[in-house]
């Protein structure tokens, strides 16, 4: 199962502008960061967390290009912080035998996600079959 989410932070711990965010109608929730590398964090950090989408075959983006619009809208009318981070993170089963086709992104989507400056981390994860 392929899936694919975006991770909104602040480099401060403060959840009000990610709380803020949520309200805006941009979906998904505000969560606490308890523990980093096995140790549990005296200060629990707060994430705004999108809706997870998955897809088992072809990439469709058309959700992901949604989301990102909202988020954009929302951070437009609420304002923009400083230390705001705006990542997306898409996980892809690679099947070795199958042909790779890659995780193609439209010229739209991805002058959207440049105007967010939103990081983009593909993850290939080949556990489906060995090479």
């Amino acid at each position: 199962m392929n899936k694919a989410y975006f991770h909104v932070r602040q480099s401060v711990i403060d959840e009000t502008y990610l709380t803020k965010l949520a309200k805006a109608g941009v979906g998904g929730g505000v969560k606490r960061l308890e523990k980093r590398l096995g140790k549990v964090l005296a200060r629990p950090e707060s994430y705004w967390e999108s809706a997870v989408v998955e897809w088992h075959s072809v990439f469709d983006e058309a959700p992901l290009r949604a989301i990102a619009t909202n988020i954009s809208v929302a951070v437009r009318r609420i304002g923009r912080p400083d230390d705001l981070n705006i990542a997306l993170h898409i996980s892809v089963h690679v099947d070795w035998d199958l042909p790779h086709t890659g995780v193609p992104m439209s010229p739209d989507t991805l002058r959207l996600l440049a105007d967010l400056e939103a990081t983009l981390d593909i993850d290939i994860v080949p556990n489906l079959s060995p090479p």
